[in-house]
């Protein structure tokens, strides 16, 4: 439906009370054009025409701000009509003219300020000549401001276009301005000032409720330079000259640059729009930082819900993928696996630790138990769960590398199962044992939750996994005999709880009790990858190359990553928001604070001249 058609389908009744209590508060003047108007160039005692004034809202709304007297356009008759009927609604029909026909027809009538709200848009091939007609309505050093959506860059409305966002219906000729569009309206006016709306404002017909706030990060976000460019709505002020007198029809002036000529001063007693611009800026710098300080603390409290909800994820740097294929977890070859590459410099290095140790062992299970041996007794019990009677110190997990945690082992740093895990399984892998490691956990939410890293080992006259624990120095047993990761897990399922076991092959190391061992392997997570001599790492920011699969069969919850990843582009972009906001009112305050300084130094300077001028001034006379 076009404009003309939905001014013509609202029915006409009077203005609401609490719509002209909006625009007398005039709190959101920095949001919205029309109250940005109102704000910066109060209707009260001054003459104003309304451009293409439709059913008259804007008419009577400036007529109920006190205008001396208003006047209305239109060339449609029903919308005259109706823009009449609203005024006489409103009481302020004594004060509102309403002309029907074409501009250039009518005598020109010159007023203070000439309005023209989403007009011109629809005649964007007829801008010399409409303008031309406007000027001579304006008085000299009279203002002329028009509304209108606009679109420096092409390939946004392009991207609008395919968005999904609803689209008003077009009347013929009907489109956006552009910048040569508001510079040829510009010419011929001694100066213009350009203001911008509407960039994630935009979005607010998919989410109304978030209009107020998604133009409050407007108001921040068009005022730094450069990004004005992709605002969707402009308000141009443009300046007549004050000394300029227009009679009948005025041939517009060759177009001239907005700042090819200075304002000439106001005599005394006229309109002194240079010193309310100031206030209007000081003001407009105030409601700035405001709405800065605003959108920052939005931003940080965004990024504290964030990193708080992600605090409850386990494997927060790392992929997690679901999977209830049985088959592919427990195949010698899981499809995508990363494996180690078996000449690797560091394997090769890390080599040395273990040959001396599985001199004597004469076969896999017996390398492994001996391997696994020499791993557990590199940290003691002492240092694992310090001395009696003490708190053990912090844990420290910062590497995949086994060589740094073996040396970190041996200058004494505590650490959990996630390093006992990567040593064995670098040393397994350092003799040609195939190894990966994986993990166990009682519930997803880290606020509450019990987990263990352990490894398997490929065994390849069993054809199958094995499932070991270097934290106790033991192999995991099910019904007595060594089982896999997946059949450890199963087993509670199928009520055996009791048949689950440590077989520690000699050592005495302290064991968790079992009931809490076994009620760990609710959730089972298996690496992707066991090339841990490779170089591979996992960070928020780097290249991540380890991914789990969790084992999500039959009445299993999954493992949320896409709410994790949700979660962490929003802890990103609000972080990296308020990191740019900070330092915007930071970097603001210190030119304020220099300018302010400056104008100081300046009086400063200026009254010392002034009283030495004094002084010489009283001895001449």
């Amino acid at each position: 439906m076009s404009a003309t058609a939905v001014q013509l389908s609202q029915v006409v009744t009077r203005t609401p009370v609490l719509v002209m209590e909006r625009y007398q508060a005039n709190r959101d003047w920095m949001l919205y054009p029309k109250e940005w108007i109102y704000r910066n160039f109060p209707p009260s005692g001054k003459s104003w025409l309304d451009f293409g004034c439709g059913t008259g809202e804007i008419l009577t709304q400036l007529a109920k701000l006190r205008a001396s007297h208003v006047i209305g356009i239109d060339i449609n008759p029903q919308l005259v009509e109706r823009a009449r009927l609203r005024a006489e609604f409103d009481g302020v029909g004594d004060r509102v003219t309403v002309h029907c026909g074409d501009i250039a027809t009518l005598r020109p009538e010159p007023v203070d300020i000439v309005l023209s709200f989403a007009v011109l848009h629809h005649l964007p091939d007829r801008l010399d000549e409409v303008v031309a007609m406007i000027r001579p309505w304006l008085k000299p050093g009279g203002i002329f401001i028009c509304v209108e959506p606009v679109c420096y860059l092409p390939v946004i409305e392009w991207m609008r276009q395919r968005s999904g966002i609803p689209q008003d219906e077009l009347d013929p000729g009907e489109r956006k301005l552009t910048n040569a569009d508001l510079e040829c309206i510009a010419a011929g006016f001694t100066s213009t000032e350009r203001i911008h709306f509407n960039l994630f404002a935009r979005f607010s017909r998919l989410l109304p409720p978030a209009d107020r706030f998604l133009r409050r990060i407007d108001s921040v976000s068009l005022s730094m330079p450069g990004v004005s460019i992709a605002a969707g709505t402009v308000i141009q002020i443009c300046r007549a000259d004050p000394d300029e007198a227009h009679s009948g029809v005025t041939v517009m002036n060759s177009r001239r640059s907005q700042s090819s000529r200075v304002p000439k001063p106001l005599q005394e007693g006229a309109y002194s729009y240079q010193k309310e611009r100031k206030v209007r800026a000081l003001d407009s710098t105030s409601n700035h930082y405001r709405n800065t300080s605003l959108a920052l603390a939005v931003m940080i409290l965004i990024a504290t819900s964030c990193f708080s909800q992600l605090k409850h994820f386990q494997f927060i740097r790392t992929i997690v993928h679901n999977s209830s294929d049985t088959k592919m977890l427990e195949a010698a070859a899981m499809p995508g696996f990363i494996q180690q590459n078996p000449n690797a410099p560091k394997l090769l290095d890390f080599r040395r630790h273990i040959a001396p140790v599985i001199v004597h062992a004469n076969d896999v299970i017996a390398e492994t138990i001996v391997i696994q041996h020499w791993v557990r007794k590199q940290e003691s019990d002492e240092q694992f769960y310090g001395k009696p009677g003490q708190q053990p110190g912090p844990t420290v997990d910062n590497t995949e590398e086994p060589e740094q945690y073996l040396e970190q082992q041996r200058r004494g740093l505590r650490s959990a199962c996630r390093r006992f895990s990567y040593i064995l399984t670098g040393a397994l892998l350092s003799v040609g044992i195939n190894a990966r490691v994986v993990s166990i956990s009682d519930n997803l939410n880290t606020a509450t939750i019990r987990g263990h890293n352990l490894v398997e080992v490929w065994i390849e006259k069993w054809n199958r996994w094995i499932l070991l624990d270097p934290t106790f120095d033991a192999f995991v047993l099910v019904n007595g005999r060594p089982a896999s990761l997946l059949e450890v897990r199963t087993a509670p399922a199928s009520g055996s709880k009791a048949s689950i076991s440590l077989d520690q092959h000699g050592s005495h190391y302290r064991l968790q009790p079992l009931n809490e061992y076994r009620s760990m392997f609710q959730h089972v997570y298996v690496a992707r990858t066991n090339a841990i001599f490779d170089g591979y790492r996992y960070g928020l920011l780097v290249a991540k190359r380890i991914e789990y699969v969790h084992y999500a069969g039959p009445g299993i919850e999954p493992y949320p990553e896409h709410t994790k990843e949700l979660l962490l582009f929003g802890l990103v972009v609000s972080a990296g928001s308020a990191a740019f906001l900070t330092i915007h009112c930071l970097v603001g305050l210190l030119f304020w604070l220099f300018k302010n300084a400056k104008t100081t130094w300046t009086s400063a300077g200026a009254l010392s001249c002034d009283g030495v001028a004094s002084f010489a001034l009283q001895r001449v006379m």
